[in-house]
């Protein structure tokens, strides 16, 4: 069976977000601009004081609670899962661009998680119905 895409397995949630009742579901997309830098072109993020790192896929409030997921293929957040705890302890020069982002996607999730909402890393429908609907918080 072939792995659902990010893109899918976004569309899935937000549109269960969407119907449930005082849920509030925002899709974040990341605008920047293209910078080419030794070769390689990066992301540079537009942004103020107030723009933060690693933002998640999508934000929502339901019922007054707020949530951050981030969104991932099963192989991404298996990865994640295995290596978080290696990657956290590294350097950020030593780190290639997509594990830099998975770090700082990781610790917005803990700022949302220390100012008392719910994020997660997920990668279906039924983490996100867990967390929202079971009130299931264990760290994901």
């Amino acid at each position: 069976m072939k792995e659902m895409k990010e893109t899918d397995i976004e569309r899935l949630i937000l549109d269960w977000l969407d119907s449930l009742p005082n849920s509030f579901p925002v899709k974040i997309n990341v605008s920047g601009k293209p910078i080419k830098i030794g070769g390689v072109t990066k992301l540079i993020p537009f942004g103020s004081k107030y723009s933060r790192k690693g933002v998640s896929d999508i934000l929502t409030c339901i019922d007054g609670k707020f949530y951050a997921f981030e969104v991932k293929t099963l192989t991404e957040f298996n990865y994640i899962t295995k290596h978080i705890d290696r990657l956290l302890t590294m350097p950020l020069y030593q780190l290639n661009s997509k594990q830099e982002h998975v770090v700082h996607q990781y610790l917005f999730l803990q700022e949302v998680n220390r100012a008392k909402g719910v994020g997660r890393f997920v990668c279906n429908l039924k983490q996100v119905q867990g967390l929202v609907i079971g009130g299931n918080s264990e760290e994901s």
